[in-house]
């Protein structure tokens, strides 16, 4: 439940970082263009989980 519920929030959180220059919105943004956007949101959950 919690592992579904951190990639709904990244899913979302991903939409909103187009414009964004901080580190980790360059890193999603890269790993976005080079990968599929699940790819891209479960990457980004698991980075959050490791940071929770």
């Amino acid at each position: 439940m919690l592992r579904t519920l951190l990639i709904h929030g990244t899913r979302s959180a991903l939409q909103r970082m187009a414009n964004k220059t901080d580190r980790k919105s360059l890193w999603a943004e890269a790993l976005k263009a080079s990968a599929c956007n699940n790819v891209a949101a479960v990457a980004l959950a698991a980075k959050n989980a490791h940071i929770i």
